[in-house]
Parts: C-alpha cells; sequence; structure tokens
C-alpha cells in the first residue's frame, strides 16, 4: 500500500491481508517436503477456510478469536523456520539463547499484533486459485481476497 490510510476500515482490510499473505509466505517456507502444488493448493484452502470460519465466528470474543488464531498459526506453520527467515542473515548471529527468545517474541508478536484486529473482519475470503511447481520444493499458491464492497 503507498498510500496514507486514513480510516479505520482499510487499516482493518490491510491488516486482513497482511495476515492471510503471511500465511501464504510462511507456507512456502514451510511446505512439507515433497509437497506438490496439488497439496499445497489443497492446504491453503484448508488454511483460508479455517480462518474464515475463526474470524466469522460471532461467539468468539477477542481473547478467544486471538487463542483460536494462534492455534492456527502453530498447527499449520513452521514458526520457527518462518521466524529464522525473518530475521534473515541476523539468525546466525544471535546466539542460542537470543534465538530462543526472539522466536518465542516473535510468535506473541504476530498473535498480538493480528488477534487486536480481527474482531473488525468485515466479510472478507480467500479464493485459493492455481498452484505451481516453481523449484527447490517451493509451490506458488494463487490467491485471490474478495471484499464484500
Amino acid at each position: 500500500m503507498t498510500a496514507a490510510i486514513s480510516s479505520t476500515a482499510p487499516a482493518i482490510r490491510a491488516a486482513l491481508v497482511a495476515v492471510l499473505a503471511t500465511a501464504l509466505a510462511a507456507f512456502a517456507l514451510a511446505a512439507p517436503a515433497g509437497a506438490n502444488s496439488g497439496t499445497a493448493g489443497d492446504f491453503m484452502q484448508r488454511f483460508a477456510d479455517e480462518a474464515v470460519a475463526v474470524l466469522q465466528d460471532d461467539r468468539l470474543g477477542t481473547e478467544q478469536r486471538g487463542a483460536a488464531f494462534h492455534r492456527l498459526l502453530t498447527d499449520k506453520f513452521d514458526l520457527d523456520l518462518v521466524s529464522r527467515y525473518v530475521l534473515g542473515r541476523h539468525w546466525n548471529r544471535a546466539t542460542p539463547a537470543e534465538q530462543a527468545e526472539y522466536r518465542a517474541l516473535f510468535e506473541t508478536f504476530i498473535v498480538a499484533t493480528y488477534a487486536r484486529r480481527l474482531d473488525a473482519y468485515s466479510g472478507e475470503t480467500l479464493q485459493v486459485g492455481h498452484a505451481r511447481d516453481v523449484g527447490r520444493g517451493d509451490v506458488a499458491v494463487e490467491t485471490v481476497l474478495h471484499r464484500p464492497d
């Protein structure tokens, strides 16, 4: 996004896009060994369906939605791998104690940042399209975010 966000609705939409984009990137980084384009697309569709179900569940309060989102992330993604990727070359410079602390803080940050914004969900859905093998064990999965307006 290049324009400044002046109201909360676009900010919420941007946050949801970021959550889903983070999830997509995390899967690309943490795909199971031997994953192919069919299983990657299927995985992403199941993840999207589960994420939307959490977002649409009116019975959940902020804390419960955050806990459900946290479970979804930790069950579906290799957060160790993703946190190392996000830190990049600095990972190797950190001591094992610093790496462990960073990993724990990374998980807490991701969940806390997005859980606060999930209560403002307004009907967006994610459609998973074509998946293709891009080499070196990576799979690119095309997705479209549908907004109700």
